[in-house]
């Protein structure tokens, strides 16, 4: 046989396995970088009751609004374990994204704060991002025995409103996704996400890019509103029952319940303001009518961004002055909620 000819086809049989070589250092390589120090895999599911709930002990990296590597513990939380909980006084935290606080690290936390400033008190942190309050008030009661609070800490926001709104009877959310036939195709890239910190972030930045594109396409061919103009304000009839319906069960619990209220503020399009007014004021109104202890860091917000020109929503790495609470925010959150606690023993 012609020599040259062995030689060419050794190289020809290579090149296919060295290309797949090169392949798996980079996308290994790529997966390393990605879930060390940019995102870690989605480790979390949909739960038909609690709505989302993370693997136990999984591991999270989370650099879309501010940055943090942390883990959750046993039951998925973000807060020590239970056999740490030795306080005297115990506290729980529901809530959504706002009380999860992923952004900033766990002592940051509006809920870190609080804890920090109240000598023998514990605040255990259920936020969950992507619950309602149904959700969180399913969970209360399921692991009542587990927390065993003194009190309850319900955090709100505006977007509370259309969760209750879309609340049945019974407590729970109609449709809710987890309970519903779930395309194999989907499965299967949510498998991948649970696995994967590069898929995670490929799949999120997708999505940014889909939502971004809509938007686009939305000014684009529909009529344009002013500039600052917020969304529907209105708080649908029902949305009172619901909401006295979650308090009522909350309070089997722990007869004692502070509300959380975390506002959206507009910052920057004329005069420093909430977005949504007639929200705030449900609650405000809902509070007072019943007894209930409310902490509303709206004024608080307001007058620091007047005096230091710093909002207290939005990080350096996404949209300064909207998204979630930063570090500011939690603590003139934390620092109002403790006076509450401490004046209320």
């Amino acid at each position: 046989m012609d020599p040259s000819f062995s030689a060419t086809r050794g190289r020809v049989l290579r090149s296919p396995i060295t290309a797949v070589l090169v392949a798996l250092v980079l996308v290994t390589t790529g997966e390393w970088v990605v879930r060390t120090w940019v995102v870690s895999p989605h480790r979390s599911r949909a739960h038909p009751v609690y709505g989302m709930i993370r693997y136990p002990e999984a591991r999270v990296v989370h650099s879309v609004e501010g940055y943090t590597r942390t883990r959750v513990n046993s039951l998925g939380l973000f807060d020590t374990e239970s056999e740490e909980w030795t306080l005297p006084r115990r506290a729980v935290l529901l809530g959504v994204s706002y009380a999860e606080a992923i952004q900033v690290s766990r002592a940051a936390s509006f809920a870190g704060v609080t804890e920090s400033l109240i000598s023998g008190m514990e605040i255990i942190n259920t936020g969950q991002s992507g619950r309602s309050p149904a959700h969180s008030v399913a969970y209360l009661e399921d692991f009542a025995d587990l927390l065993h609070p003194d009190l309850i800490v319900l955090q709100v926001n505006d977007g509370d409103v259309e969760d209750l709104h879309r609340m049945s009877g019974d407590g729970t959310r109609p449709a809710d996704a987890s309970a519903l036939p779930e395309n194999p195709a989907v499965a299967a890239l949510k498998t991948l996400m649970d696995r994967s910190g590069l898929v995670t972030f490929l799949v999120r930045r997708m999505n940014e890019l889909r939502a971004k594109e809509t938007r686009r396409l939305s000014a684009k061919f529909s009529p344009r509103a002013p500039a600052g103009t917020p969304g529907p304000r209105t708080v649908p009839d029902d949305v009172e029952a619901k909401l006295d319906h979650l308090v009522e069960r909350m309070r089997r619990v722990a007869p004692r319940v502070v509300v959380v209220y975390i506002p959206h503020v507009e910052y920057f399009e004329g005069t420093p303001r909430v977005s949504y007014p007639e929200r705030r004021e449900f609650y405000r109104r809902f509070c007072a009518e019943r007894d209930i202890v409310l902490v509303d860091p709206t004024q608080a917000f307001l007058d620091e961004y007047h005096r230091s020109r710093q909002p207290a929503h939005g990080f350096a790495n996404s949209t300064i002055g909207s998204g979630h609470i930063n570090a500011l925010g939690h603590h003139l959150v934390g620092t109002r909620l403790a006076r509450v606690l401490d004046s209320h023993p």
